[in-house]
């Protein structure tokens, strides 16, 4: 009699296991889409792609620019679509 309880119980626990893990995947997917929504919103924003685009080399018409050798490069930005920097 007992053996035919084995079974069932053996996979509602493993139903058991990977509904807890696919909730702990759903939380750590839940967390990520809220970084990535904030950081969408905050690359929205006129200051923000100013700062970019100067970046990466971009001047507003009228403007001079002076090239200043030797300052340390930044590895986040990305410019044009090869990712390096000009």
């Amino acid at each position: 009699m007992a053996a035919l309880y084995v079974s069932p119980v053996q996979k509602y626990l493993r139903a058991s296991q990977r509904l807890h893990a696919d909730r702990t995947q759903v939380e750590a997917l839940q967390r990520q889409h809220d970084r990535l929504t904030t950081e969408a919103a905050s690359l929205n924003t006129q200051s923000t792609i100013v700062m970019l685009a100067r970046a990466c080399g971009f001047i507003y018409p009228g403007e001079h620019t002076f090239v200043i050798q030797g300052l340390p490069v930044d590895d986040h930005v990305q410019c044009g679509g090869s990712g390096n920097s000009p």
